[in-house]
């Protein structure tokens, strides 16, 4: 299963200032030697600041393989599981003005996960009718055990476009235009036996680009987040019984949610900060910062009459 968009609507700023217009010697202040005008004096509509428009020029595709198999209820048994591997692609989680919109920000899309596994499950106690013991029976037997269980890849960790902000020094690379990226010098995936909460990735992967033209070289998709592991369980009863001539039932049902209690961490910290020998020394830089839900259990007594 696939799918293909194309002249998507995105946002992008028509009046950036352009890639080297700090640094030119005609945008010199000239009452303060080694400072730029302001920026509005050399945008391509001057006296303007930021100008946003919505224009049809994103794309986007999906290419899946996807694959059910199920099991109707029989003997009190019934279960369904359900795969896909599948890549989602689109250029709008950056939008860049000058840089080439495709080559530089054509990446797996923010909901993109390559592998997804879900099972569903019931399984239903058999009632044990050779007992002699009415209350055994009755307490042993119809007991309903169900369940929701995923797997499921990260999601894609994207490297922003930088600015002096991510530099100790707060030196300006690009004198102008949509930023930088680092530039990766090693690869950034750890093995997952090396991988913690403190170091998701390597940070030191990645060095502040100098000179030329420096744009760096890292990707827009450098690495993938933590998977998701979760098992939702339930157990339910009904019991059924006769005050006076009234017929009633008894519901007890309780339900876990991440039954097994996994740590699911969610946000990694992707964004670096150098020093002035292009070191990365941001310490957050590639650490674990949110997890989802622990395990979560509630419990139902219902009386129907």
């Amino acid at each position: 299963m696939g799918n293909a968009g194309r002249h998507i609507e995105q946002a992008y700023n028509l009046n950036e200032v352009p890639y080297g217009a700090r640094f030119l010697p005609q945008n010199q202040d000239p009452t303060n030697p080694g400072t730029p005008l302001n920026d509005n004096y050399f945008r391509p509509y001057q006296g303007w600041g930021d100008i946003t428009v919505n224009a049809y020029r994103g794309n986007s595709s999906y290419h899946s393989l996807q694959a059910q198999a199920r099991r109707r209820l029989a003997h009190g048994l019934s279960f369904g599981f359900a795969y896909t591997w599948s890549k989602a692609m689109d250029d709008g989680i950056n939008v860049t003005t000058y840089l080439p919109n495709r080559p530089w920000n054509y990446e797996e899309s923010s909901y993109d996960r390559t592998h997804i596994l879900a099972a569903n499950y019931s399984w239903e106690s058999p009632r044990i009718s050779r007992l002699r013991v009415t209350a055994i029976r009755e307490l042993f037997g119809g007991w309903q055990i169900s369940g929701i269980t995923r797997f499921q890849s990260g999601a894609p960790l994207n490297m922003p476009y930088l600015g002096p902000a991510n530099l100790i020094s707060g030196a300006d690379l690009t004198g102008g235009g949509d930023g930088w990226r680092p530039l990766m010098v090693a690869n950034p995936v750890l093995p997952k036996s090396r991988r913690t909460f403190d170091e998701y990735f390597n940070p030191n992967a990645f060095v502040a680009p100098a000179g030329g033209y420096p744009y760096g070289n890292a990707p827009a998709t450098f690495a993938r987040g933590p998977g998701i592991d979760n098992w939702n369980l339930a157990i339910a009863r009904i019991f059924r019984f006769k005050l006076g001539e009234k017929g009633m039932a008894c519901t007890i049902r309780g339900e876990a949610y991440n039954a097994l209690n996994h740590t699911q961490f969610s946000g990694v910290n992707v964004t670096p900060k150098f020093d002035q020998t292009g070191a990365q020394v941001n310490q957050a830089f590639g650490q674990i910062t949110s997890a989802r839900d622990p395990r979560i259990m509630q419990f139902m007594l219902r009386l129907a009459f």
